[in-house]
């Protein structure tokens, strides 16, 4: 899915004028479920007629809910005063490691974490199924005044590059959307020997404790979206699939979250060692391995 050339054009147009902030705060705001009140209701008109949203209900349209998504993870960077996500949290998690290396970003979004790794790395690419995060990608950049950056449309799961091409590969908070075995095999495949592997994502411990009480406490809807993703994953680490249904190309549907141990069983699988002790990084862990030397 990507936006026509005439919602790209007219985004494009609506992101780089003056008081472009109320509009991103209004998709940021219902991107996350949070309520809008009157103040953004020039800004949702706006949106409407965009091509964002439905003029009827105020509900994202599929494009537009992609887009929002782009601006939701655009004023969480903002937020963090355009650092890493987990920048002070984890030490190789920052402008500092990545300098001079060769980094690719799988599942990148619109690339905020390769705008912040860029300033310093030796070179980046970012790997993203997405077509409307790649256009917003470089609206993004204009309106930031930067390069764009240089990203190429690929899955977790078949990654565009050669083998054995890349200093260190990231993948952060993706994983548990993609086919999690496969796209663990093809990063390791990229890596270059002695290359370095850093996997940010959830496991099933902490999908269970830290989300049960929120989820289960919330509607119907959100209760059987928990349990739902109980029973894909514990399906997915016995017999390598979802049980409840399938992902498509791109989706944030069906997520999975394998245990600790599993994660360290399949990294292990695939030729990597281990290269630091997994680190937590609320809610989610941080496995960090390396492909071993020729």
């Amino acid at each position: 899915m990507q936006l026509s050339d005439a919602t790209y054009t007219a985004t494009r147009r609506a992101l780089l004028a003056p008081g472009s902030e109320q509009l991103i705060d209004l998709a940021f705001r219902m991107a996350l479920g949070r309520p809008v009140g009157p103040e953004l209701s020039e800004a949702r008109d706006a949106a409407v007629g965009l091509g964002w949203l439905k003029p009827e209900t105020h509900t994202f349209k599929p494009e537009g809910r992609l887009l929002a998504d782009s601006l939701r993870e655009y004023q969480f960077w903002q937020q963090r005063n355009r650092k890493l996500p987990l920048e002070g949290q984890i030490a190789y998690h920052s402008q500092a490691y990545y300098s001079g290396k060769s980094v690719t970003e799988i599942g990148c979004g619109y690339g905020s974490n390769l705008y912040d790794i860029r300033r310093t790395a030796g070179s980046v690419i970012g790997v993203e199924p997405c077509r409307v995060y790649h256009q917003m990608s470089a609206i993004l950049a204009e309106r930031e005044g930067v390069e764009p950056l240089n990203l190429r449309w690929g899955r977790a799961e078949e990654i565009p590059l050669e083998s054995n091409s890349c200093d260190l590969v990231l993948c952060v908070s993706v994983l548990q959307y993609t086919d999690v075995r496969a796209a663990i095999r093809e990063m390791a495949r990229i890596l270059r020997p002695g290359g370095e592997l850093q996997i940010v994502g959830g496991t099933l411990g902490a999908f269970t404790y830290d989300c049960a009480k929120p989820m289960l406490k919330g509607s119907l809807r959100s209760a059987v979206g928990y349990t739902r993703t109980i029973v894909d994953t514990l399906s997915y680490m016995g017999v390598g699939r979802r049980l409840t249904g399938t992902i498509s190309n791109p989706s944030t549907g069906f997520p999975v979250y394998p245990t600790e141990d599993i994660m360290k069983r399949w990294l292990r699988g695939a030729g990597l060692i281990e290269n630091r002790p997994p680190a937590r990084a609320w809610p989610e862990t941080v496995f960090n391995y390396r492909k071993p030397e020729a």
